[in-house]
């Protein structure tokens, strides 16, 4: 079983009642607009650049970690003139007010979007979408003439019930063996499905299993999530 927070190959720590007990977050919020005069004079640099590798974007996430070193970035294709960036936690909760805060200070820019989180993508390309993960074992190196892991939309389906405020999801996946790289690929399906925020503060309990336990009753494409999501959440509980 997996919280909402394990998510992106993150794990986070669980919610403590001390304050003390929760790890120290250096956060430098003057950091924000050197950040942004930054992004306005390289802004043109970036929207023609799709490689990560490039000179920009090594510096855009180095002055990002500037501001605190989980934040991290995500930019979308061009799209109607326009580039979107989230500003993501990585999934860390705590964080989400400091990521709220940077984008809130973000100027205006004709060729951007600049949003919270990393957000959901559209149903049409979320039908598509397939991932691939490494072999399994290959740090021992028993996993050199394995093919990778590999998951995909068209084959998955998902269960969803609503636990108080939150909502419990059953990943089924096909060919489920109960391999950690498979949880951790499904988890970023659903990350893409649902979107960093409502992944982290609207999500409970997720567990996975093999499609062999999805039926009718149980279960709605995985691509549909979203959609039983949004619903079942704004009922009143």
């Amino acid at each position: 079983m997996h919280t909402a927070g394990k998510m992106l190959f993150v794990v986070l720590c669980a919610l403590c009642v001390a304050a003390c007990s929760q790890p120290q977050r250096n956060v430098h919020v003057d950091q924000i607009p050197f950040f942004w005069s930054w992004f306005q004079t390289n802004q043109k640099a970036l929207f023609a650049s799709d490689d990560p590798g490039d000179m920009e974007h090594v510096s855009l996430g180095e002055k990002l970690k500037r501001i605190e070193e989980e934040l991290t970035y995500e930019i979308g294709p061009v799209a109607n003139g326009k580039r979107e960036m989230a500003v993501s936690a990585d999934g860390i909760p705590e964080l989400f007010p400091v990521v709220q805060q940077v984008v809130k200070a973000a100027p205006k820019m004709e060729q951007w979007k600049i949003v919270a989180f990393r957000q959901r993508i559209s149903e049409a390309n979320l039908k598509e979408l397939a991932i691939k993960g490494a072999p399994l074992n290959l740090s021992s190196g028993k996993g050199k003439d394995q093919e990778g892991i590999e998951i995909a939309v068209k084959d998955m389906r998902a269960g969803i019930v609503r636990a108080g405020e939150k909502a419990n999801i059953t990943v089924f996946i096909k060919g489920y063996n109960k391999q950690e790289d498979q949880d951790n690929l499904a988890l970023v399906m659903l990350q893409q499905a649902l979107g960093e925020y409502d992944m982290v503060m609207k999500v409970g309990d997720i567990k996975f299993a093999s499609t062999q336990e999805a039926n009718e009753k149980n279960s709605i494409p995985f691509v549909k999530l979203a959609g039983a999501f949004d619903k079942l959440m704004a009922q009143k509980n």
